[in-house]
């Protein structure tokens, strides 16, 4: 199985969600949660890796260990990092027999770290209707001197049952914590309420100032498939553009309660985390991957990437991700064309690759569909294996299908229909499509109308799968076509 290039991947082992995200000591710091044992989801260990430009990765050694009583039994789950003082600073969620609480980890050079021998958010600052059984994940972030982190939690509802009685039922809740020094800290107030199917919990919440809006981010368990088509995975990731009161520790959501507007809708994308970097850009990244689905790099020791990371704008009153502008440094030979019509099905002379950066501009003119063929086996015959992508212009809807690529990723949830084709609304403007790829071996992020939708989806495709093709169903103009090869990205080095 081929591994990415693009993509945070682990030395051995298993990683799901990014952890303390972060800018610090003059590189970016991306630590994950991490099994370096067996490519599964086991007692969690924090794994960390730097850089000094958000693409090329190198793996340090690991940076947090079940080996206390508040952490023992489960291990160290997800949190998020600050600076201080020149100390780097983790706050991260502990889990023991008595329940999930929020621990604190401390480093002077950025590699060993030192935990305090208690929780710093314990029992006694459980929010209202909240229980330990589920608090987890805190996002730290820095206000006018004042510390702050959002923690995701369940609370016990009252809902309304048959005969005028109530009934509890189990809700989810992001809260809000302020500190003076990163030790003593008060719980300040409900950000975000509501209730999920089978007891699902906000997880991994995250707050950010992007372009002057605060958002609010989650990865809710179970969301359940709205009328737009949104939220098809077993678990979602969404986020709410809104105001942030940090004096009563309320969040107002700019669509009203209960509305969330789904992030990435592609079929691996999960547990998100923000920071910002030092020249004030909103980053992003998340995990690449969904809960259980087929992994076919078990086999080989290992399992789970990261998202390139992504820059965060807010531009008309929609969050835009792009791809990391560091990203272009290691573009090589570029090829393509400009201004010429397709009908039909066409390859582009030198167009080709499985681990490229493509920006594609198209006037549908009058056709209802177009799109792209990509990771297409060598050889001839229409039912040579490829993912496809593709404009539905009636519907207003990019479709990505990965139901012919080369290997199989099965959901092994009965509760999720299947994970090979997903939807997302995608209303233009005018007559432009404008679409950027990101293709990466066994992976394609895509980015459609200057970021405002996006789509990731795992593709194991052997290596020599390179082909691409252009399709319509009517005439339409290409405006212009760029492939940009990436090179030089692929040199992680073994942990010291």
């Amino acid at each position: 199985m081929t591994r990415p290039v693009l993509r945070l991947k682990p030395p051995t082992g298993w990683m799901n969600d990014p952890n303390g995200f972060i800018h610090s000591g003059g590189r970016y710091h991306l630590f994950y949660q991490h099994n370096p044992y067996a490519p599964r989801w086991g007692r969690m260990h924090w794994g960390h890796a730097v850089s000094d430009d958000l693409i090329r990765w190198e793996h340090l050694p690991v940076a947090l260990r079940p080996d206390s009583f508040w952490d023992g039994a489960l291990g160290c789950f997800s949190g998020s990092a600050i600076e201080r003082g020149g100390e780097l600073y983790l706050l991260y969620t502990g889990v023991s027999i008595l329940g999930q609480y929020q621990m604190l980890a401390r480093s002077g050079d950025g590699v060993s770290f030192s935990k305090r021998r208690r929780p710093v958010i314990g029992r006694r600052l459980l929010p209202p209707g909240g229980s330990g059984r589920a608090f987890r994940d805190p996002k730290l972030f820095e206000r006018d001197g004042a510390f702050y982190c959002v923690v995701g939690g369940d609370w016990k509802p009252e809902a309304p049952a048959a005969g005028g009685r109530s009934r509890a039922v189990r809700g989810t809740q992001v809260s809000l914590y302020r500190s003076d020094d990163l030790v003593e800290w008060r719980y300040v107030g409900p950000l975000l309420r509501g209730v999920l199917p089978d007891g699902g919990v906000f997880e991994c919440p995250d707050y950010i100032r992007v372009d002057g809006k605060d958002v609010l981010i989650a990865s809710p368990m179970h969301l359940p498939r709205n009328d737009e088509g949104e939220f098809e995975n077993l678990h979602s990731t969404v986020y709410l553009p809104g105001a942030l009161d940090l004096e009563r520790g309320l969040f107002e959501p700019d669509d009203g309660p209960g509305v969330y507007r789904e992030l990435d809708g592609g079929t691996d994308f999960y547990a998100a985390q923000t920071t910002t970097a030092p020249d004030g850009r909103a980053l992003m990244v998340a995990w690449m991957q969904m809960w259980k689905r087929t992994m076919p790099t078990e086999a080989e020791g290992w399992a789970g990437a990261m998202t390139v990371p992504r820059e965060l704008s807010y531009e008309g009153g929609r969050l835009r991700q792009r791809p990391v502008r560091e990203l272009e440094r290691y573009w090589a030979d570029t090829a393509g064309a400009a201004d010429f019509v397709l009908d039909g099905t066409a390859s582009v002379p030198g167009v080709r690759g499985n681990v490229c950066d493509i920006e594609l501009t198209v006037d549908m003119m009058g056709a209802s569909e177009f799109g792209l063929r990509l990771f297409i086996a060598p050889g001839d015959g229409p039912d040579r294996s490829c993912v496809t992508l593709r404009y539905d212009r009636k519907n207003a809807s990019l479709v990505l299908d990965r139901s012919r690529a080369a290997v199989r990723i099965a959901s092994l949830d009965k509760g999720e229909a299947g994970c090979d084709v997903r939807t997302t609304r995608l209303k233009l403007s005018g007559a432009l499509l404008r679409l950027r790829l990101l293709l990466d071996r066994n992976g394609l992020e895509v980015f459609a109308d200057g970021g405002a939708v996006s789509m990731t989806s795992l593709v194991y495709a052997p290596e020599d799968h390179t082909g691409i093709e252009l399709f319509s169903d009517a005439p339409v103009r290409v405006v212009e076509l760029r492939r940009h090869a990436i090179e030089g990205v692929g040199t992680e080095r073994s942990p010291r």
